[in-house]
């Protein structure tokens, strides 16, 4: 994912329905930083989300789809 992606809030968790229920998308992706774990060295991507309803959010990755861009109606010109 990159900025200017267009994303919907995904989960598949119980405990986050409520809040995939709040994200009004789709939303654009206008931000990107790297997060250090408290209990691990690995790095997290959290993404910056300006929803459709104008609210700003930080998302980890793993909560964000990418809205699908493909046209099934284009006609190939000639």
């Amino acid at each position: 994912m990159k900025i200017g992606d267009l994303v919907n809030f995904y989960t598949t968790s119980w405990v986050f329905h409520r809040a995939a229920e709040d994200y009004k998308g789709p939303g654009i992706i206008i931000g990107k930083t790297q997060r250090s774990s408290p209990i691990s060295s690995a790095k997290k991507t959290v993404f910056k989300i300006l929803w459709a309803d104008l609210k700003i959010t930080n998302e980890h990755e793993c909560y964000l789809k990418l809205v699908s861009t493909t046209n099934t109606n284009s006609k190939k010109v000639l």
